[in-house]
């Protein structure tokens, strides 16, 4: 079993790549050889880590985790642009060894996860949790803050600095739980989620203070404004979509579309809406062990 001295903050290790620059992670690996490998890739909502909890149950499944830092998150030093993101994990992914690499993209990082299933052939499948879409960008947003960042994104650098400058004076004003109270207010349950795991929201609050305006813009513009086209790829496990009970009808519908063109699986999961996965990690993990029979 492995364990940590504190989590999150102890957990958190940085790799280095002398010619890319570094990635902050959290590796449940032990040094024993794994079969599977998942790489959580957060998304610019909650750039936090999964719950313990979560890290946990995988852990006991006998597969190794890891969360990354995304790109302008925390110390990732993944340069000004998306390419560079893309480089740096993959070449994380080619010091794993030959394990099957597989992805688990939460919100926004979607677009990153399937550019990353196309350019590697050790990534195996994506998990999709909340895919966003350009087909409803308006109802998939009910959070006012995120709405009017989407807004301000899409008209440049420029507005979604104006945005990102009111986050973090609210956070530093008001402290780490302004961040819950922004972007969490349209669910219940993940405000409850959070505020039973203090750590969480002071690690993601942190992170979200070092955010740059480039990289959020870029993320935003990316996830929400561009189609997302299944890639099928011969040898590959493919897709599968999940979303929480609380997640809204878009979310559902632009994952209907995307697996009615590649024939993907789809699951919703019995709570939650942005952190849905992380508070049905029983669930979450059924559905692995039901992928591999």
């Amino acid at each position: 079993m492995h364990r940590w001295a504190s989590y999150p903050n102890d957990a958190w290790q940085i790799v280095r790549f002398d010619d890319l620059g570094a990635i902050e992670v959290i590796d449940t690996g032990d040094g024993t050889p794994y079969s599977d490998v998942f790489i959580i890739l957060p998304s610019a909502l909650y750039p936090g880590p999964p719950p313990k909890a979560f890290l946990q149950a995988l852990c006991d499944s006998s597969v190794r985790a890891i969360c990354i830092r995304r790109r302008g998150f925390g110390l990732t030093t993944s340069g000004a642009s998306p390419e560079h993101e893309i480089t740096l994990i993959n070449r994380l992914v080619e010091t794993l060894g030959n394990p099957d690499v597989h992805l688990l993209a939460l919100g926004s990082a979607a677009p990153l996860a399937l550019k990353l299933y196309s350019q590697s052939e050790r990534v195996r499948s994506v998990d999709f949790v909340n895919l966003p879409s350009e087909s409803a960008p308006e109802g998939t947003v009910r959070n006012v803050f995120w709405k009017k960042m989407i807004a301000q994104s899409f008209l440049g650098v420029a507005g979604t600095q104006l945005v990102l400058n009111g986050i973090k004076r609210t956070i530093r004003r008001e402290g780490p739980n302004a961040f819950v109270d922004m972007f969490f207010s349209s669910s219940e349950s993940d405000i409850a989620f959070l505020n039973a795991n203090e750590a969480l929201v002071l690690d993601a609050a942190s992170a979200s203070m070092s955010y740059s305006a480039r990289c959020l813009h870029d993320e935003i513009v990316s996830a929400f404004f561009r189609s997302h086209e299944p890639i099928i790829m011969p040898g590959k496990a493919g897709f599968r979509l999940f979303s929480g009970r609380d997640a809204p009808p878009a979310f559902k519908h632009n994952e209907n579309e995307f697996a009615s063109k590649c024939g993907a699986e789809v699951s919703q999961l019995s709570q939650g809406y942005i952190l849905s996965v992380y508070m049905c990690a029983d669930e979450y993990i059924s559905s692995l062990k039901s992928r591999k029979q």
